[in-house]
């Protein structure tokens, strides 16, 4: 809304090494894209087998990370999956350490900001062994992370989205997943 945009992308790595999480800013000052700066760093890389990232920018204009990583080696479980957070206050050149704001999950779906600072978060979680479910995570503008996992089973490549809408004065979100292959919905 303001005419600057950040863009995410996960790299596969194509052999044994991590996939990698990457976000650029439009810098609307310079009308310049910052380099593609990796955020999945340490305990928070992505992993293998999982390559979801989005990103979203705040009203203050803080520009949010938010994606889904596996464990390495996607045998023992250990580390178990999680979601990670990550912001940057100026337009993409540096980046907060990451923060851990869910368990358990892999897949980060959609994300959406408002003007004031919230953000929510469409997620797949696991769901006990060969099961997985869907989740919102939602970021206050105070920074606190809360997950919500809904009832209901989807698959585990399901895809979700995040819509805002303005509701008598509160924001709304509604928050949609594909159930699974058949592509049955659940909102």
């Amino acid at each position: 809304t303001e005419g600057w945009a950040a863009v995410a992308a996960a790299v596969w790595s194509g052999n044994d090494n991590p996939e990698r999480a990457y976000v650029s800013v439009l810098n609307p000052t310079t009308r310049t894209w910052t380099p593609a700066h990796q955020v999945d760093i340490g305990a928070a890389s992505l992993g293998r087998y999982t390559r979801t990232i989005e990103v979203a920018i705040t009203g203050d204009g803080v520009v949010h990370a938010v994606w889904g990583m596996s464990d390495p080696d996607f045998a023992d479980n250990d580390p178990p999956g999680r979601v990670w957070a990550a912001e940057s206050r100026d337009y993409g050149e540096t980046w907060s350490t990451p923060q851990a704001i869910g368990d358990s999950c892999r897949r980060v779906d959609d994300v959406a900001a408002t003007s004031d600072g919230w953000l929510v978060v469409a997620l797949i979680c696991d769901n006990g062994p060969e099961r997985v479910q869907p989740a919102i995570a939602t970021r206050n503008p105070q920074g606190e992370w809360t997950l919500e996992r809904l009832p209901g089973a989807v698959w585990y490549f399901s895809e979700g989205a995040v819509a805002l809408a303005d509701d008598g004065g509160a924001t709304r979100a509604t928050v949609a997943f594909l159930t699974g292959p058949n592509g049955a919905m659940v909102v």
